[in-house]
């Protein structure tokens, strides 16, 4: 890529290394939005472009040299590390923390002194139907919960211990799950002594692609290398393409939990059997008004209309097939024969076709006034709008909920449910009423216990679910090569940048500055001793030349042009710049100068370059010159 740059002398074409194509660059699924923060506010490191891939992928990415650093949501693990041509060289940069809480409304878990705990031992009975007792993990018929982990994996995954991450043996039907769901007590350690939950009224989670999923997957044991159907709501679901498209709705809309729950009487979204799943997913869309997401105006009794969709979907907003591209819809009715679709459904009204289906179906689907299901920003149409769960009636003391921010407005939907669990970003626990972000193990997730995770991954007292957000490097991020992962690095110590990137992507600043946290060689069993890869400086700028200034850009033959050069590196005084001249004709009054003069010796047009080097990288650039015959003297 050129760059122009206007100078005194001449308008000439400057060519950098550090604007060279982009290339894959792998990392932690819940640091897409900070790194897309970052790199919009870093051009020196526009070659990157960033994969959510996961951790998992983007620390084999390290090893086989594809990158020389990746942002993790965890410190270097010895088995692919001790692999490395020189272990003792790695090291990471840690620059914030992640972190989720457990939820709950505070009338829900005012007798239950644990928090959200592990430990409890309950019955496991036969719930599911099915033949026999589905007690996977058990001793007989009672089971243990290892950790807050193992409840969370049951209620939100099906997994039960002993499955190690691997969703070919989810059961999200199994007799231990329907068993504990039925037990609020349990998931608190059985530390429950009042209050008027029995059973999990329903389970929240944020969307499929959001990365909050992404820290509660990681956190849980998963670490999948894309999106994947991990949720019981998503049972039943079609199976994820390769390559997800942006048209693709992941399991946000899905609601197959084989666990159901009858519907309130408050509530405003409701299955076609008068049921919902135990876990629903809360995606609010981006793209549509406040009115179009949370209608106020209720649907007409007995006030149906036949109207064509948009046709993103081949199924009405009642799970009913299309006709001709048609559905029945409820509608209120505005007057002067105008009408709108986007109202709030009659529960105990359908429409034709719709037999003893509940009428709050229809809400489940977020339509336009004209009936076209609405889109969100990906393109999506949402066909499970189970954030209208509690828009304009809420159960018992709880609040109505229509905010636009989803990690808000699940919490607000856990408070208003009552009895009921969401994982979400601590700030939209601490920010809602009547709900409480649950200690886990005793431990609370404050800033104090959150930031405890910065002096060491296993500190004592550490908030569990934080996670520690690094750029991690198996040659040492002091020595990198590549220039825009020295740039991404030279970026990351503006604090202003960095600061305001956590913020944005919903993380935890650090007390100081960014620190660097050794990988232990020892781990790799080959030595006794462990060389402190950091002790020395975190980072190294690459040096960038802004311009080369060239008077005159044509001479003649025996001729000199003056050269100059600006060249630009944050690291200041430290790194000594050393400068090469070079030319494919011509010669140079002193080729290692910041400026020289080049001497004509040949007529034609030459490129002269010049390439800078701090001692860990380089960056070049080149300008034409002109040489021409030499005019004799009369």
């Amino acid at each position: 890529m050129k760059t122009a740059f206007l100078t005194p002398f001449a308008l000439v074409a400057v060519l950098t290394s550090s604007t060279a194509n982009a290339y894959p660059f792998a990392g932690a699924a819940s640091a897409r939005k900070l790194m897309a923060e970052v790199l919009a506010k870093c051009p020196g490191a526009s070659a990157l472009s960033f994969v959510g891939s996961g951790s998992d992928k983007a620390e084999e990415a390290l090893l086989l040299q594809q990158q020389q650093i990746a942002p993790m949501a965890r410190d270097l693990g010895a088995a692919l590390t001790c692999q490395a041509p020189s272990p003792g060289e790695a090291e990471g940069l840690l620059v914030g923390l992640d972190a989720v809480a457990v939820m709950a409304a505070r009338t829900s878990v005012g007798g239950c002194t644990n928090g959200f705990a592990g430990g409890a031992t309950f019955s496991v009975e036969d719930l599911n139907g099915a033949p026999g007792l589905q007690c996977p993990g058990c001793v007989a018929d009672q089971y243990q919960l290892e950790d807050w982990k193992d409840a969370l994996r049951l209620v939100f995954l099906g997994m039960p211990h002993g499955t190690f991450g691997d969703l070919s043996k989810q059961d999200c039907n199994s007799d231990v799950r329907h068993s504990l769901v039925n037990r609020w007590s349990a998931l608190f350690g059985g530390s429950c002594t009042t209050g008027n939950c029995s059973s999990l009224a329903h389970a929240f989670r944020p969307g499929d692609q959001l990365d909050k999923t992404a820290l509660l997957l990681n956190l849980l044991g998963l670490s999948p290398t894309g999106p994947v159907n991990a949720f019981c709501n998503g049972v039943g679901a079609p199976a994820f393409p390769a390559t997800p498209n942006a048209k693709s709705a992941l399991t946000d809309f899905w609601d197959g939990d084989p666990i159901r729950r009858p519907c309130d009487s408050k509530d405003q979204v409701c299955g076609p059997d008068h049921t919902l799943g135990l876990v629903l997913p809360i995606s609010v869309p981006d793209n549509s008004p406040s009115s179009t997401n949370y209608p106020s105006q209720p649907c007409g009794f007995g006030l149906c209309r036949f109207l064509l969709t948009n046709q993103l979907v081949l199924t009405c907003p009642n799970g009913k097939p299309q006709l001709f591209g048609k559905c029945f819809q409820q509608v209120a009715d505005l007057g002067n024969n105008q009408f709108t679709a986007a109202c709030i459904p009659n529960p105990g009204f359908t429409c034709f076709g719709g037999g003893s289906q509940d009428g709050r179906v229809y809400n489940k689907a977020v339509l336009n006034p004209n009936g076209t299901y609405a889109v969100d920003k990906a393109g999506r149409a949402n066909t499970g709008a189970f954030f209208r769960l509690h828009s304009t009636t809420a159960r018992g003391t709880g609040s109505t909920c229509q905010r636009s921010n989803e990690m808000q407005q699940l919490a607000c939907l856990t408070q208003s449910t009552g009895c009921s669990l969401g994982v979400a970003s601590i700030d939209s626990a601490t920010g809602t009423n009547g709900i409480t972000a649950l200690p886990i193990n005793g431990v609370a997730p404050t800033l104090q216990n959150v930031r405890k995770k910065a002096i060491s991954d296993k500190e004592p007292g550490a908030y569990p679910m934080t996670t520690r957000v690094l750029f991690n490097s198996m040659s040492g991020v002091d020595a990198l090569t590549a220039i825009a992962e020295n740039n991404l690095l030279g970026c990351l110590n503006s604090p202003t940048l960095l600061q305001t990137a956590l913020s944005v992507a919903g993380m935890w600043s650090l007390e100081t500055e960014p620190k660097c946290v050794d990988f232990d060689e020892r781990s790799c069993g080959t030595t006794l001793f462990n060389k402190n890869a950091c002790n020395k400086r975190l980072y190294n700028w690459c040096p960038t030349i802004s311009g080369l200034f060239v008077s005159p850009t044509t001479t003649s033959v025996g001729g000199t042009i003056s050269l100059f050069s600006s060249v630009d590196d944050q690291d200041g005084s430290i790194d000594p710049i050393d400068y090469i001249w070079s030319a494919t004709s011509g010669t140079f009054a002193n080729r290692f100068s910041k400026t020289t003069k080049f001497t004509c010796t040949a007529v034609g047009s030459f490129e002269i370059s010049l390439a800078v080097w701090d001692g860990a990288c380089r960056s070049d650039a080149s300008v034409p010159v002109t040489c021409v015959a030499a005019v004799a003297n009369p």
